[in-house]
This record gives C-alpha cells, sequence and structure tokens, in this order.
C-alpha cells in the first residue's frame, strides 16, 4: 500500500494536486482541486519602481500561497495513507497510542471543524519546531509529561506577541483534552499546566490624519485599499470582511448585516456614502465584495502601504479594527457604545482601547514644551 503526491500542469498555467493510490495491487486517483497553485506571472521589469515593487510583493505572495497549498496537499496525502491504514478513518485506541504526538495532533486539527481552525494549524506548527529543537520529534503522545508541556508554554512565550501565546496555549490543551477523553492519555495533562495570563502589549493604531495619509497614498491593489479603509471605519474583522458577501449588504437602508466568524452572533453595522463607495459596484447576493489574497499576503501588502505614505509603523490587518475602538474612545465615545459597534460579547475586551486611548494621549502631552 502506498499514496503519492503528483501535480497535473493546466493549460493556465495553474497546477492540480492529485494522489496515485496503490492498494492490493490496484491503482486509483484522487484529485484535491482545494490545493491548486496559482500561475506565477514573470517579472515586468517596464513598470516603475514603484509599481514594480507592489508587482514583486503581489508576485511574491503567489509563491508563498503556492508553497502553503504545496503543504497542504502533502498533509492530504499523509491523512489519506493513516486512513487506510486505520481503516474506515478511525483510529484505534490500541493503536493511536502509539503514534507520534504530532501526528496524533496533525490528524486531529486535519478534522478539525470550527472557525479558529487556522490557529489550531498555527499552535502545531509551533509544537513540531519546538520538538525538532528538542530532538523529540517522534516522541509518543502517551509519552508527553507535564515538565514538557510547560515548557512548550515558555517556548511559545518567546514566539509569539500580545496575546498570542496564551491564545495558542488554549488551543494546544484543547487537544490535550480530546486526547485524555479519547483514553490516549492516562492523566489529563490539560488542566496540570495553566495557560498565563500576561499583560497585553499595545498594538500599533492610526490615527485619523495616518487614515486620511493612506487615503491619499497610492496602492496597486484596490481591493486591499476598500476593503482595509472599511475595517478603519466600521471595525469589521479579517475573517469577516474576507468572507463579505453583497447578502450582507443593503444599500437602501445603509446596512451591513452579518454573523460574525468569531462569535458566532449577528451584528448590524450602519453604513455612509462614503463606506457605500468602498463597498463598489453591486453584485449578486452570493458574491464576494472584495477579491482579497490570503492575511500573510493582505498584511505585506498593507505594511509597504503603510511605509509609503511615511507612517512608521509596524500595522497590521487587526491594527485597523483596533484603530476604530481606540479613536472613538479618544473622541469620547463610552465603552459600551464601542462594544456594540465592534460585536464584543464582553466589556473586557473593549477596555483596552481605553489602555491604548490614555498612551497616545500621554504621548500627544510629552510633545508640550512649556
Amino acid at each position: 500500500m502506498s499514496v503519492k503526491l503528483d501535480w497535473r500542469k493546466n493549460k493556465d498555467g495553474t497546477q492540480t494536486p492529485f494522489l496515485i493510490i496503490y492498494t492490493n495491487r490496484k491503482r486509483s486517483y484522487k484529485f484535491l482541486p482545494d490545493f491548486k497553485k496559482q500561475a506565477v506571472p514573470p517579472l515586468d521589469k517596464t513598470l516603475g519602481s514603484e509599481d514594480l515593487r507592489e508587482f514583486r510583493i503581489l508576485r511574491q505572495q503567489i509563491i508563498d500561497n503556492n508553497a502553503e497549498m504545496a503543504r497542504a496537499a502533502e498533509l492530504a496525502r499523509a491523512k489519506e495513507s493513516n486512513d487506510i491504514i486505520l481503516g474506515n478513518n478511525q483510529i484505534k485506541e490500541s493503536f493511536a497510542k502509539g503514534w507520534a504526538a504530532a501526528a496524533w495532533m496533525q490528524n486531529y486539527v486535519d478534522k478539525y471543524q470550527s472557525s479558529d481552525k487556522r490557529n489550531m494549524h498555527g499552535v502545531l506548527n509551533h509544537f513540531k519546531q519546538f520538538l525538532e529543537k528538542k530532538r523529540l520529534p517522534h516522541i509518543r503522545l502517551s509519552d508527553l509529561t507535564i515538565d514538557l508541556i510547560e515548557e512548550f508554554r515558555s517556548y511559545l512565550d518567546t514566539k509569539c506577541s500580545y496575546s498570542g501565546a496564551g491564545s495558542y496555549f488554549a488551543r494546544f490543551k484543547k487537544m490535550l483534552k480530546h486526547a485524555f477523553k479519547e483514553k490516549l492519555l492516562n492523566n489529563n495533562l490539560a488542566t496540570a499546566v495553566p495557560t498565563k495570563t500576561n499583560e497585553p502589549k499595545i498594538r500599533d493604531v492610526l490615527t485619523p490624519e495616518e487614515i486620511n495619509a493612506l487615503k491619499e497614498t497610492p496602492i496597486i491593489n484596490d481591493d486591499i485599499r476598500r476593503a482595509f479603509l472599511l475595517t478603519c471605519s466600521v471595525g469589521l474583522r479579517w475573517c469577516d470582511v474576507k468572507k463579505l458577501t453583497w447578502g450582507n449588504i443593503n444599500t437602501y437602508n445603509k446596512k451591513i448585516v452579518l454573523l460574525q466568524s468569531k462569535t458566532k452572533k449577528q451584528v448590524v453595522f450602519a453604513v455612509n456614502d462614503y463606506h457605500i463607495e468602498l463597498l463598489g459596484l453591486p453584485g449578486k447576493p452570493g458574491d464576494l465584495v472584495f477579491d482579497l489574497p490570503s492575511a500573510n499576503g493582505c498584511n505585506k501588502t498593507l505594511q509597504a502601504w503603510v511605509d509609503r505614505a511615511g507612517i512608521k509603523k509596524k500595522i497590521t490587518w487587526h491594527c485597523g479594527r483596533h484603530s476604530v475602538g481606540t479613536n472613538l474612545i479618544t473622541k469620547g465615545v463610552g465603552v459600551e457604545v464601542v462594544s456594540k459597534i465592534l460585536g464584543h460579547t464582553s466589556l473586557k475586551h473593549t477596555m483596552k482601547y481605553i489602555q491604548i486611548s490614555e498612551s497616545l494621549i500621554r504621548d500627544a502631552l510629552t510633545k508640550l514644551n512649556y
């Protein structure tokens, strides 16, 4: 029995992965269209320096995305191979106890269906890197110890900023809890090591003046421009603006109505003529409003745009949402109102904008020389 990965070259320059499966001396094929590689455009050196720079960024985004597709296709190959070995896609308890921890967790993440799957992939990648550094890449699930898990928690603190380490570790513990529930661990290691609650790092945010500077600065990808400026105006999360469709838009009543991916709660955003202009020409209800690349690709283009505008800050897409909360608080809008605008499930999420706003005020006051 074996499962091999290959790629079919298409006429449009794209490449579609497929599996060649050998079982019982028979060969079969399984195509994986979800992991198709895009065609990489050749460099156009006739472009001006600024356009060429943005072209290189967009080209690199395609290359990076293709690399992600290749890794995903390889994981699909490994999963297919494991499923055949295990039979009927069921992990037998006696066999699973002998699995490498990283391999079992990969199987868990592959089958994971919640909206935070991207974060589950993220902590799993960190765990694999940690095990490689410890020279324990094949440690069995049943051989994990409290000391090793505590060390991994500290490792995340060195690799992640803001609340990322705590968020990742909570998801890691979720996998441990599931393994214990499935009787693959003798002890519930998830409860043995608490998640740290670090003091959050203050993110960079954009002031109204800096947002206006961005409006006047050219960018090669107009969808990124319009989508980010909309985020800076109404506070949409990346995951929501990425999936925003014309079915969510009511231009007559000037509203955006959507079910938030993170909280699973419906929110209504009141929009004005400026927001409607950013949305662009209406399409069919199921059509996406913005054609956006991956989160990583958007953030690279966004940072280049910010740099070109002369803004000396590290800005990611989520900073746009933070900017809305901070600017509203700075303008004197109440915490409860800001919380409702941003669709927070608790005021504790909104309170951090008070900290950021106070920090900005202190910085402004220090500029007075009398």
